[in-house]
């Protein structure tokens, strides 16, 4: 058997290390959806905002989502769509409703001939939260749909990931 020069080691090592580095190029942000802050606290009778944020979207006209949490613990007061949301300023809420549990909200582009679609990272929504009693709720995000312009349902929806969050009462 033949011995492993000094240069050969070098060079091995060269590749390898070479193989795990970036190159200048960024990997794609997860598809997420998620609530912003996670950890929330507010005192009874008040109020505190949690913006619905979305991460690597591609092709997004429209969007909804429940957000399921205990009403007996906390209730909305509210939805808006901010300026700086990704679905943009040309926007509208289709639906903000109560369902058993939770609410049912939908939000959309406002049509024009150009494409509406829209991709990328930002923030979708505000929704305001009232503290009713002392206690804690899990907010969940469940039901969700994303759809393009043509109105078919994004084909990456099995990778998206929700993460929901937490709202103390004291």
């Amino acid at each position: 058997m033949k011995p492993i020069n000094l240069i050969t080691i070098v060079i091995l090592l060269s590749v390898a290390i070479g193989c795990g580095k970036d190159h200048g190029q960024n990997p794609a942000p997860e598809f997420r959806l998620f609530l912003t802050p996670a950890e929330n606290t507010v005192h009874s009778d008040s109020t505190i905002l949690i913006t619905v944020y979305i991460e690597g979207v591609d092709d997004l006209f429209a969007a909804s989502f429940d957000l399921i949490f205990d009403t007996s613990i906390v209730a909305t007061g509210g939805l808006n769509i901010p300026p700086s949301s990704l679905i943009g300023s040309g926007s509208s809420i289709s639906h903000f409703g109560i369902i058993p549990g939770g609410i049912s909200i939908g939000i959309g582009r406002i049509q024009t001939p150009s494409d509406d679609n829209v991709q990328g990272s930002g923030p979708l929504a505000n929704i305001a939260f009232r503290g009713l009693q002392q206690g804690r709720t899990i907010v969940d995000i469940q039901n969700v749909s994303i759809i393009d312009e043509s109105g078919q349902s994004n084909s990456n929806l099995s990778d998206l990931i929700l993460i929901g969050g937490n709202i103390d009462v004291n």
